[in-house]
């Protein structure tokens, strides 16, 4: 009788025995995916696939890849000091390298995004067929999981409004690495057989961990700080089963070589917050928002939104519409819901299950439930960590940097995949064991369960929403390109713009709801024009226009023909009165709009060249120094609120930052609205106290400060005839609305 081979691949699967041939056919067949799924041929490359929130601040990067050379400065945003990026810390250098690469390549900012787009669906086929095929998934299944993994609903949920976010084709390198340190395997070796000791190094195991943890750190900050904590988690468990020091040194080193990558790739931004101070607000996040992203079971293992078949999609978007926390509709897809259900089975089983005499296993089998187990721990401890009310909510208490815990369903995605791939092999494992003249039936079966995977999975993942509105884009984008060439010819190469309404960049949003994003758009279709939004919040420098605007129309005029602008651009899309108010206050010195976009959305207003000329004719110091005032106010925003000692009332504040040298005398109107029974308001300020009578419905409380440098802080507090109560931001009582008016910009008069 001829022997078996348990690992006989077959003639079928001797077609992509090259490892080589595999990488090639899933990149392929990956490819023809992607451009089935997003019916690609539609595409003009030279729009952007998406157009609007998110996606806009990613074109915008890869409009100052192609101008600049690199993303942390670009002066024709935040005019007029420029945009410093800085303030907002980011470790993902690696996909701005890439767009800096394509940028250059193509010559275009839109086409080397939507490359990128694309490129990183074949990116994360081949990469997890690296994780598959090192967990030991034969390699037929690996590659049709491997499609299915690059083509998961997360990847389009992100699209290009989160590109950095869909690029996660490094995750499943250091998945891999995690995945050793789970099985006990040894991370830092060298190659065996190799005389010479530098190329052993080299050339060993030891040299791809650490080159594949520190490009993974530089791709994502997430999915960095994912695989520190599975890391973690991984190697305590080694450890206690075989109570080695140096494996578990070996995890230790691994995470440091993670960590040590971010804060490498962060560290401008932390030289740059030691030279200038730290910024008041570039990045921040609400502990909150943590628990609305985060990820529920069922809402995992639910279909996804609009689903192709009806009934699957009608159950999944009542879902959504009547549960709490939609969150960004994270979900798996079939196949890898189906592993993760099989991955917390087996880890019940090997929980309460009882002993058994051991099933006569080959060495393979051995290790594939050895991974498995593995897998089904790391999938709880993710599950763990992202879920709704999770250990995140617990971490939010100590940081909130890191709020979107519900993207760690693409590293559950993954390690399910991996389950249905092990367990399939199993199975056919056993049935050429059993059957030994089947014993190349498994093979063909092996190859016919990864098509019914692969096309199931694929049609079960995807839907019309993950198609591009490409004829809408291309409308849009067009429409704003002839608008905005209009403006370039009309102010000329190098001149300033103001934008209306001022919103806080990035991560905020006009008080009606416009994207801080739609504010990039004169950017992106204009070359040499430098525009106010775009600086990072935190500063003053930044943040200027916030106070400029709270000044009348005439103010306004006359401070921007001192700082130098040639123009305010309003959007009226901003404001909830179509901008009726701010117009009608510029009206009487700018005149009429200069220019108006089709439907009526911007409106153009010229500087009178008598006002630029006014100005012009000031001292030279003089005009600097009020250039100075008027870029760098003193800023308002709302303090904390903390609970008061002696009872449940809290004491809330309004924080002034004064980041100039000198004091600056400033005055602070805070807008209240109170309850009926609040009869006088409470208000301290640099060590004074006063009491300000409120009417029932609202009151304006006026100080007259002089700020020093640094931070000022105005407590207030509500009286009533009972005693004190709460006043603060809530839905009854609180400030709407802060202003700091500097009385020698107020005194600015360029009128001829």
């Amino acid at each position: 009788m001829a022997t078996t081979r348990p690992d006989d691949t077959g003639r079928l699967q001797r077609v992509v025995r090259s490892p080589g041939v595999a990488y090639l056919v899933t990149a392929l067949v990956t490819l023809a995916a992607t451009t089935w799924v997003l019916k690609l041929w539609r595409a003009d490359w030279s729009v952007p696939f998406y157009y609007a929130g998110d996606a806009l601040a990613v074109s915008a990067h890869f409009k100052t890849l192609l101008e600049t050379g690199w993303y942390e400065s670009q002066p024709l945003l935040g005019a007029p000091i420029g945009q410093t990026y800085h303030d907002f810390p980011t470790a993902d250098n690696l996909n701005f390298a890439a767009g800096r690469v394509l940028g250059v390549l193509f010559g275009d900012w839109a086409v080397a995004m939507n490359v990128y787009y694309v490129l990183g669906f074949v990116l994360c086929a081949i990469g997890g067929l690296f994780f598959l095929s090192r967990v030991g998934v034969s390699r037929l299944l690996a590659m049709a999981l491997a499609v299915l993994f690059a083509l998961a609903p997360y990847h389009f949920v992100r699209n290009e409004n989160h590109l950095w976010l869909a690029s996660y084709f490094l995750l499943p390198v250091a998945l891999w690495v995690v995945w050793l340190v789970g099985t006990g395997q040894p991370l830092w070796s060298r190659r065996a057989g190799v005389s010479n000791p530098v190329l052993a190094v080299l050339t060993g195991r030891g040299a791809g961990v650490l080159v594949g943890l520190a490009l993974a750190a530089a791709s994502s900050t997430y999915y960095a700080f994912f695989s520190i904590v599975l890391l973690a988690v991984a190697g305590v468990a080694a450890f206690w089963r075989h109570r080695s020091w140096r494996r578990f040194m070996g995890a230790v080193a691994a995470g440091a070589v993670l960590a040590a990558s971010a804060v490498a790739n962060m560290l401008p931004d932390t030289i740059y917050a030691w030279q200038n101070g730290e910024s008041n607000g570039g990045l921040t996040r609400s502990p909150v928002e943590t628990e609305f992203y985060a990820f529920k079971l069922t809402q995992l293992l639910l279909p996804i939104p609009n689903h192709r078949v009806a009934a699957l999609g009608a159950l999944r978007n009542f879902y959504d519409s009547y549960y709490p926390f939609p969150s960004e509709t994270p979900v798996l897809g079939a196949v890898a819901a189906a592993g993760f259900v099989a991955l917390l089975v087996l880890a019940l089983v090997t929980l309460f299950g009882r002993r058994r005499t051991a099933v006569a296993t080959t060495p393979a089998e051995s290790d594939r439930f050895r991974t498995l187990r593995v897998l089904a721990a790391l999938s709880i401890v993710a599950f763990l960590f992202g879920t709704l009310g999770g250990v995140s909510s617990l971490l939010s208490f100590v940081t909130s940097d890191l709020r979107g815990w519900n993207r760690l369903s693409i590293v559950i995605g993954l390690l399910a995949l991996a389950a249905v791939g092990l367990v399939v092999d199993v199975v056919l494992s056993r049935l050429a064991r059993w059957r030994p003249r089947w014993r190349r039936a498994p093979v063909l079966v092996s190859g016919l369960v990864a098509l019914v995977l692969l096309g199931g999975g694929v049609y079960d993942q995807t839907n019309s929403g993950a198609i591009p509105t490409y004829a809408a884009n291309d409308a849009s984008f067009s429409s704003d390109q002839a608008f905005f060439s209009a403006v370039q010819e009309d102010v000329g190469q190098g001149a300033d713009v103001l934008q209306l309404p001022y919103v806080d960049f990035p991560e905020a949003s006009t008080p009606n709801g416009l994207s801080y994003t739609e504010f990039l758009k004169p950017y992106l279709h204009t070359e040499g024009v430098h525009w106010s939004a775009g600086g990072i919040k935190g500063r003053a420098t930044s943040e200027w226009v916030q106070s400029l605007q709270e000044y009348p129309g005439t103010s306004i005029a006359d401070q921007l023909a001192v700082v130098g602008f040639s123009a305010v651009l309003v959007d009226r899309q901003g404001y909830a009165d179509s901008g009726d108010e701010v117009e009608q206050s510029l009206e009487p010195t700018l005149g009429a709009p200069t220019l108006e976009s089709p439907g009526g959305r911007w409106a153009l207003y010229s500087i009178p060249a008598d006002l630029a000329a006014a100005a012009a004719s000031l001292p030279a110091d003089e005009r600097q120094q009020l250039t100075e005032e008027i870029t760098d106010p003193p800023v308002a925003r709302p303090g904390s609120t903390d609970v008061a000692s002696g009872g449940d009332d809290t004491v809330n504040s309004v924080v002034v930052q004064n980041d100039r040298d000198s004091a600056v005398p400033a005055t602070l109107e805070i807008d209240l609205t109170t309850l009926p029974s609040v009869t006088s308001v409470v208000v301290t300020a640099s060590g004074t106290t006063r009491v300000v009578p409120v009417d029932e419905s609202s009151a304006t409380v006026t100080l007259d400060l002089d700020l020093a440098p640094g931070v000022t802080t105005v407590t207030l507090e509500g009286s009533t005839d009972g005693g004190r109560t709460t006043l603060g931001q809530s839905a009854a009582v609180g400030f709407t609305s802060i202003a700091v008016l500097q009385p020698s910009v107020e005194a600015l008069d360029l009128t001829p």
